[in-house]
């Protein structure tokens, strides 16, 4: 129990509050003595129950308490929490004084305390001030040295161990242990996890002789009977006697595979026969080529002549329509001219007539001067439109120029 006199005050939740900081961060919760220290001599804290760490003392009444539990205390009151400093109720001005009591430091860490794993048999006896080195529970630091009884956990596994299981697991057990190639005196050069080590070697019987280390000794997938470093299996296997390859008779029909080594064997039994019947096949298939060939060439000549014969009648057809057209052309110009010579003895005879009406006309005197005049006007007129519209219309009908274009030859 708390030793403290009765009051209001909730210590037990400042107890629980030091005693889970104090817990975590120093782990002194199972000390045990080797030697029982004077009963007289305060080792505990009146606060936590726990052996005293950086104890402090008060001035009121010579209580030492840990730093962190009365600091912690402090906070919400300012009373002692053994005595209560000796201040009435309701009157709690003055600050609760403690000061740091270093000769009660080392008296308390002289004192000689077993490990805490003595049942599981650690022996360690030493000082509470190496407890602490001698446990070494950082999972940060040197996980080599220490009590080996302690429960560490792999930092690449995650499991849980002892330390004196550790140092083996870390270098062989761990499946995410650093290593090195088997084959490193060999020339390989990698390096990784040791659960990536079997899909570097690949030792699998399906798939092992090709991908993986090339240093690694494999057996010959034509099982010849010897082993070769895997990077020098192709060349092995191109020239491995046991390979197996196709029947040189192939072409001929035989779909036989055989071992390279009794290519010889299988070719000199029973392909003889095979050989004969392909070279009569064959003089059969060469018989019937040079038939197609003549056939083909007598339908060449046939059409090399047939196509002679059609260029002639296209050169005599050509030839002809050549000497239509040329004889249309003489045609026309002749008609053309006649249909010309038509129309100029038009115009001539119309001019003739206008000459002869008006030559009529100014012979007889007793005609009216002034109704003479306008009479001879209007005939004249009247024939030289009759002789103009003679010429038009052989000019129309005989697809001729008019008088004020080019005359045709």
């Amino acid at each position: 129990m708390l030793c403290v006199n009765e009051c209001d005050y909730p210590l037990p939740y400042v107890t629980v509050a030091c005693l889970l900081w104090f817990g975590s961060k120093n782990g002194w919760f199972d000390v045990e003595f080797a030697e029982k220290p004077d009963s007289s001599l305060q080792t505990e804290c009146c606060i936590c129950h726990l052996i005293l760490h950086n104890p402090c003392e008060t001035t009121c009444c010579g209580v030492y308490f840990c730093r962190a539990c009365i600091e912690r205390y402090q906070l919400q009151y300012n009373s002692c929490p053994h005595c209560r400093g000796g201040f009435p109720s309701g009157k709690r001005q003055r600050k609760l004084a403690w000061h740091e009591s270093k000769a009660q430091e080392r008296f308390i860490n002289q004192l000689k305390v077993i490990c805490k794993h003595n049942a599981e048999g650690c022996e360690w006896v030493g000082e509470l001030r190496q407890l602490k080195g001698h446990l070494n529970e950082n999972p940060l630091g040197d996980q080599d040295t220490g009590c080996e009884f302690v429960q560490l956990k792999c930092r690449r596994c995650n499991e849980d161990m002892k330390r004196a299981d550790f140092g083996i697991h870390r270098k062989e057990k761990c499946l995410y242990r650093d290593v090195e190639c088997p084959n490193r005196e060999k020339g390989c050069i990698w390096f990784g996890q040791h659960e990536s080590i079997a899909k570097h070697l690949n030792l699998d019987s399906k798939s092992g002789c090709y991908g993986g280390c090339g240093f690694v000794e494999v057996s010959c997938s034509f099982k010849c009977g010897q082993s070769t470093e895997r990077r020098e299996l192709k060349e092995h296997e191109t020239a491995c006697p046991f390979r197996l390859v196709d029947c040189e008779f192939k072409a001929l029909g035989c779909s036989a595979r055989v071992a390279h080594k009794d290519m010889q064997t299988h070719v000199s039994v029973d392909h003889m026969k095979m050989l004969l019947q392909a070279c009569v096949s064959l003089q059969q298939t060469t018989k019937e080529s040079k038939s197609k060939i003549e056939n083909l060439k007598s339908r060449i000549g046939t059409l090399e002549g047939n196509s002679w014969n059609s260029k002639c009648k296209v050169e005599t057809l050509r030839s002809s329509v050549q000497k239509m057209r040329e004889q249309s052309a003489k045609q026309m110009k002749k008609q053309d001219r006649l249909v010309f010579a038509a129309a100029i003895s038009a115009l001539l005879v119309g001019a003739l007539l206008a000459f002869l009406v008006c030559f009529f006309l100014f012979s007889h005197d007793s005609v009216a001067g002034s109704q003479t005049d306008a009479s001879a006007l209007l005939l004249t007129k009247d024939v030289s439109f009759f002789s103009w519209w003679c010429y038009d219309w052989f000019c129309c009908y005989s697809r001729l120029p008019c008088m004020w274009t080019k005359i045709p030859d």
